[in-house]
């Protein structure tokens, strides 16, 4: 096993484990574990894309804002901010969300079936 595979699983193992606990802190309803395992589960995630490599995710669920925590965020309006704590990637990495962190995705009927709004317009 080469060092990219020894690197690749031991930050696979550690997204598990993280994955592990936030799941614990929603159970128990910590909000500070909560908000600092989704982070770090972020940052994490954003690392797995490599020096060329792009990363185009679409979350069309409620509380998806910050989803991978990238460093960039665009508001309509305002144009562009940057994360107080962002998640810095290697690649090319763009998130597409349904709603911000404090709403959620409004589902739509499009041809006989319910999903989301944003799923259903990629689509």
């Amino acid at each position: 096993m080469g060092q990219y595979e020894k690197d690749k699983k031991e930050l696979l193992e550690k997204i598990e484990q993280l994955e592990h606990k936030l799941k614990k802190a929603k159970q128990s309803g910590d909000k500070d574990d909560v908000d600092k395992y989704s982070r770090k589960l972020a940052d994490r995630r954003a690392k797995l894309a490599s020096d060329g490599c792009r990363l185009t995710s679409v979350m069309d669920c409620c509380h998806s804002g910050t989803g991978l925590d990238l460093p960039f965020t665009y508001v309509q309006g305002r144009g562009w901010s940057v994360d107080s704590l962002p998640a810095f990637s290697p690649g090319d990495v763009q998130m597409f969300s349904g709603c911000r962190d404090d709403q959620t995705s409004a589902d739509v009927v499009a041809g006989g079936g319910g999903g989301g709004g944003v799923g259903e317009a990629v689509l």
